[in-house]
């Protein structure tokens, strides 16, 4: 819906019970709703459960070339056929829309389930929140410090949806006062990505001078001493806000505004002297560090009736949960069904790693494994691998089990050419290679008796954005920005390289003993001064650090390659088994189709009963 026909729309009153006087079904008036801190914060407690995430609900966030799936129907197969128009209708949960055919009354239901709100209706919704709460600002009575991080919030979330809006369909209008029911209906234009952009710095850059660094050491964070880590921060402000500039100056984003499909290098620097913000902030303050290798798994799942690390994490959805259905899809093939390990349920689908991209993956030795001295064997490919591809993908003979379920067999993976879990139905391995980066061997009902049919305990909510996210980003954007892998920022008291940033990410990769360094080598010498050679690099670790993340899908957009044939091609692998050495031999790989992406699919089509509402809200080329 247009953000200005959300002016119709009730106001949201939050279920956490915790911050009001009194519970939001018993009725609460405006005036009783903003009259102080806690009613107040109550108020914007709704809006958190519109800060979507990708694994929401039965969303899928892999939607480029990660993953291939043989069911037809979910969102990965209908975008893989070039179907970018199925998020507008009913094809189940989907991340960008959520059911929009059918009545989207679960936004202005505090008591429907917050997991299944998508992107396009529940960030209109919460743009409409963020104008309303401001312009009621002044009613509120309390101190300086609870109105300054009240307003911080509702500045957070006003320039957050925007660009969570800007993402996936482009520039648009931008709201920014709050519009009454009852007046006349404002139509505003809409704006380029980086017009867009610029408003969204103005909020976010406000929202981070307002916004604590930790919400338990501020009086107004002892309501909820202790469970406060997953609110908005400085970090949280900062982050979104560097990754926005970047984006506007992406090729992608620049050509929508300017109609040069280069990167914009004013943009590029400054979205480098944001993140770089982040990146010392987070240095100096101590708050926020890489995750341990020991422990990365703890940032993205638990199974364990615990909630995920946030060490590393700047930005957390916080109505994150994963239905049965998710952990099954990326699971569910790895255990034979109604056997002892998973007890008994259906499934409908298996989420493939694409085999061309786990190409991505490097060696061990730091080289990518096009490079002719990288050591990399076509005849043995999973050996010598980063270390984060040993961790996340899952490869046949890989241990799924810590304890032997009913039928042994099942304790390992048989991904070859006639394996137990190797076939062409949709909750069997396709493609001959898989993911682990979401679920470890002890993820099942004998090694964690507390988990049912994996869902009862079992979480995955991992974060929007994470520091290695920000090192990675500010690579690209200081070498773009300023011209060179080994570029700057100019007067910077503490310069990093671009090399360096990268560096810092691959260091943690296989760290020994609970640490973040001595993992990765760094990038080799013929790297540093190639900037066009480091941006191919660059893309292969962001491809790693960030697998099956949500990521991927607007990197090839805002690159402009999203078409690019190179990453198209969907395919896997046959081979047997080598009794002896257990190692994959007589291996093939073959096409499985090529997506259907053209320069369309650079954006996602605005719904079009929405389009026709008036002249400056204009359809996206070639929809």
């Amino acid at each position: 819906m247009l953000a200005v026909a959300l002016a119709g729309c009730i106001a949201f009153l939050s279920s956490c019970e915790e911050y009001l006087d009194k519970s939001p079904d018993a009725g609460m008036s405006e005036k009783e709703l903003f009259k102080n801190f806690k009613n107040f914060q109550g108020y914007i407690e709704g809006m958190y459960t519109h800060m979507t995430s990708p694994w929401n609900g039965n969303s899928i966030g892999v939607v480029s070339d990660e993953a291939y799936m043989v069911f037809n129907d979910p969102p990965i197969s209908r975008f893989h056929n070039g179907d970018y128009w199925s998020w507008n209708y009913d094809i189940g949960r989907n991340m960008f829309g959520i059911l929009r055919s059918k009545n989207p009354g679960n936004l202005l239901n505090p008591n429907a389930a917050a997991e299944n709100r998508g992107i396009w209706y529940s960030s209109w919704y919460c743009i409409y929140l963020a104008n309303k709460g401001l312009a009621n600002l002044d009613k509120m009575y309390g101190t300086d410090e609870e109105k300054k991080v009240i307003r911080g919030q509702l500045l957070f979330f006003r320039g957050y949806c925007h660009f969570n809006l800007m993402q996936y369909w482009g520039g648009m209008p931008y709201i920014d006062q709050f519009y009454e029911a009852s007046k006349p209906v404002v139509y505003l234009p809409r704006l380029s990505f980086q017009e867009c952009a610029d408003k969204v710095e103005t909020d976010l850059r406000e929202a981070a001078e307002l916004l604590p660094l930790d919400w338990d050491e501020e009086p107004y964070g002892e309501y909820t001493i202790g469970d406060n880590d997953r609110r908005l921060t400085k970090f949280s402000a900062l982050s979104v806000l560097g990754k926005c500039l970047l984006y506007a100056g992406s090729p992608l984003m620049n050509y929508q505004s300017t109609g040069d499909k280069s990167f914009n290098t004013e943009y590029c620097k400054r979205a480098a002297a944001v993140l770089k913000e982040v990146i010392d902030l987070a240095k100096s303050t101590g708050k926020k560090s890489l995750q341990p290798w020991s422990k990365i798994d703890r940032m993205f799942f638990t199974y364990d009736r615990t909630s995920a690390d946030t060490q590393e994490a700047l930005l957390i959805p916080i109505a994150g949960n994963t239905p049965a259905i998710q952990i099954r899809g990326l699971m569910y093939c790895l255990f034979a069904p109604k056997n002892d390990m998973t007890g008994s349920y259906g499934c409908q689908y298996y989420i493939n790693l694409n085999y061309e991209f786990s190409k991505n993956f490097g060696m061990a030795n730091g080289l990518p494994i096009t490079e002719p001295d990288s050591g990399y064997d076509e005849n043995d490919p999973w050996s010598h691998r980063d270390p984060r591809f040993d961790k996340w993908v899952c490869k046949d003979n890989d241990k799924i089990t810590e304890t032997p379920p009913k039928n042994p067999i099942d304790q390992y993976a048989q991904f070859y050419t006639g394996g137990r879990h190797r076939g062409s139905g949709n909750n069997e391995v396709y493609t001959g290679i898989g993911t682990k980066k979401f679920w470890d061997t002890k993820c099942n009902a004998k090694d964690t008796p507390l988990i049912i049919n994996t869902t009862n305990t079992y979480l995955l909510n991992p974060p929007l954005i994470r520091l290695a996210d920000v090192y990675l980003m500010y690579a690209e954007a200081v070498s773009w920005g300023y011209g060179s892998p080994m570029s700057t920022i100019p007067s910077d008291p503490n310069p990093l390289t671009a090399v360096d940033a990268v560096n810092v990410v691959r260091a943690r990769a296989g760290a020994p003993d609970g640490g973040v360094t001595g993992g990765m080598p760094p990038l080799d010498a013929r790297y540093h001064n190639d900037q066009n050679k480091f941006f191919e690099l660059l893309i292969q670790e962001r491809a790693m650090e960030l697998l099956f993340e949500s990521q991927r899908f607007c990197d090839l957009r805002r690159w402009l390659r999203n078409s690019d044939p190179r990453y198209k091609a969907i395919t896997g692998v046959n081979f047997d088994r080598d009794p002896e050495t257990g190692k994959p031999i007589n291996i093939e790989e073959f096409l499985i189709k090529n997506r259907v992406v053209d320069d369309r699919h650079n954006w996602l089509p605005l719904p079009a009963d929405q389009v026709a509402l008036y002249e400056g809200f204009y359809q996206n080329p070639g929809w």
